[in-house]
């Protein structure tokens, strides 16, 4: 058994984990990362960076380098209508605009999740503080002798090796299933939603005229955004259950399905989909709401996922830990100024962070009922207010400041009365 020490412990290398290391790391602290995978690794699929995160990037003299790569940058986003007796012409709902919010950071990205952490990954390795075992696997929290409330360090599985690693401070970034979680004896309610959603990456069209697309009906849910100049991703909302189904049906049935969802949509992608001959081009995405009773023990931080995981709708999952890693990694260069580790310490965090993660939950819950629905008076009153947010680009704007991580703008029920009463 090998005993090293550290100041700070993260156990996962996601985005948010390798954020916070890389700014402790510049504060001087010797961080440890472990994570059980080799090398990083994601899906194919896009994703959506906001500006709040693009300004952590900046802060961090990563954004210039992300923006020579081969991304999709955008400022709009439109939502149309599909079904019912709609001319393709006058479909469209609504459109969210990011040039309506302050500059610098007045536009959002989409891009492969691989670009962002292999940027990170790079600028962690730059720092000599910062320590990263692959294949490694979080085993127990180590508690003080004779203090089984007090945690003294962490002990971990790597390469076949035990490690006991000696810290004051242990950050769970392991995920919405976080075992990390467990050892602190956090309880956690953890919400399985009952669609979820087939990613798929296809050709990008020649002559696609490259704005981020969503199309919304009863029951109907899809989303079609460029990812890079030669990719294009889709989104297709499937219920768990009827997953199975539309895989034995196979790709061509898959094919003809979104296809028909609206007539523009087989204009534009008939060409790209000629080549999709497998399901296995497809990946089905579960979706997860965690919600902890804390997120802070004496000693032990939760952060990302692992304390928060949310409904994609609001596109704020890996957004939401890197805007966690900024306020963490400010709060614990106070604690170790202090040499106080303890949850009241910590709890700074938590009370400065959990206000926005609880609205984002919330309003990702909001969309789940509204835009999932497939019930008729809901159906209507959905598209109403859509339409109604596009005559009213302030109403519309207020939803916007929050999920770009701008700052927190709840949408009130007076919001919602006046959006019926300005269509």
């Amino acid at each position: 058994m090998e005993a090293i020490s550290k100041d700070v412990v993260i156990i996962g290398a996601g985005s948010g984990g390798l954020v916070l290391a890389i700014l402790l790391a510049k504060k001087g602290f010797k961080v440890a990362i472990f994570e059980r995978l080799s090398c990083l690794a994601s899906p194919p699929r896009g994703e959506i960076v906001q500006p709040g995160s693009l300004e952590i990037l900046d802060r961090l003299g990563l954004l210039t380098a992300l923006l020579k790569e081969d991304i999709y940058r955008f400022e709009k986003v439109h939502f149309y209508k599909v079904g019912g007796n709609v001319a393709c012409k006058d479909a469209r709902l609504c459109t969210v605009n990011y040039g309506a919010l302050p500059p610098p950071y007045n536009y959002a990205l989409v891009v492969l999740p691989e670009r962002i952490q292999n940027l990170l990954l790079e600028e962690a390795i730059k720092q000599p503080n910062i320590e990263i075992f692959w294949e490694s696997n979080f085993q127990s929290i180590v508690w003080a002798y004779g203090k089984p409330d007090k945690i003294v360090g962490a002990q971990v599985e790597h390469q076949g090796k035990t490690i006991v690693v000696n810290a004051p401070v242990i950050i769970g970034n392991d995920g919405w299933q976080s075992s990390v979680r467990l050892a602190f004896h956090i309880k956690a309610n953890i919400h399985r939603y009952p669609n979820g959603y087939l990613a798929m990456m296809v050709d990008r069209p020649a002559g696609f005229d490259g704005h981020m697309k969503y199309y919304i009906g009863k029951g109907v849910v899809l989303a079609v955004f460029p990812v890079s100049d030669k990719q294009l991703f889709l989104l297709l909302m499937l219920s768990v259950e009827s997953f199975d189904l539309h895989r034995k049906r196979g790709i061509k049935a898959l094919k003809e399905d979104i296809l028909s969802v609206h007539p523009d949509i087989r204009d534009y992608l008939k060409t790209s989909f000629a080549h999709l001959h497998s399901f296995d081009v497809a990946t089905f995405m579960k979706c997860f709401r965690v919600k902890c009773d804390r997120w802070v023990v004496d000693g032990g931080v939760l952060m990302g996922d692992s304390a928060h995981a949310m409904n994609p709708h609001t596109a704020s999952g890996r957004n939401s830990a890197m805007a966690d890693a900024v306020v963490l990694a400010e709060v614990l260069e106070n604690c170790f100024r202090y040499k106080d580790f303890s949850r009241q310490a910590l709890g700074e965090y938590e009370k400065l962070r959990r206000p926005y993660v609880d609205y984002l939950q919330s309003l990702g819950d909001q969309m789940v009922w509204v835009w999932e629905s497939g019930w008729s008076p809901l159906v209507w009153a959905r598209d109403r207010i859509f339409r109604s947010l596009d005559k009213n680009p302030k109403r519309l704007e207020k939803i916007l400041m929050t999920m770009a991580g701008v700052k927190r703008t709840p949408f009130t029920s007076f919001d919602i009365a006046r959006s019926f009463l300005d269509v």
